[in-house]
């Protein structure tokens, strides 16, 4: 008999034990992160879709050329 709720509280518990994660880096990231998405939702409800959609793919293109480059170059 599969248990997926103690598959995922195993999983969760390997990962988050304190040698895998630096908790002040982590938490640092996390606010980062709730920080980024609430004001990105934010100004992009304000600005023309057509904007966002420029702005979105000119930065997937620098990170590309960016990650691509290191590997060359590196």
């Amino acid at each position: 008999m599969r248990q997926p709720g103690r598959q995922a509280a195993s999983s969760c518990r390997n990962i988050v034990t304190p040698p895998l994660v630096h908790w002040p880096r982590a938490i640092l990231m996390i606010i980062g992160a709730m920080t980024g998405g609430y004001f990105g939702a934010y100004f992009a409800r304000k600005t023309k879709p057509e904007h966002v959609r420029a702005i979105v793919i000119v930065i997937g293109f620098v990170l590309t050329a960016s990650f691509f480059a290191r590997q060359i170059w590196g």
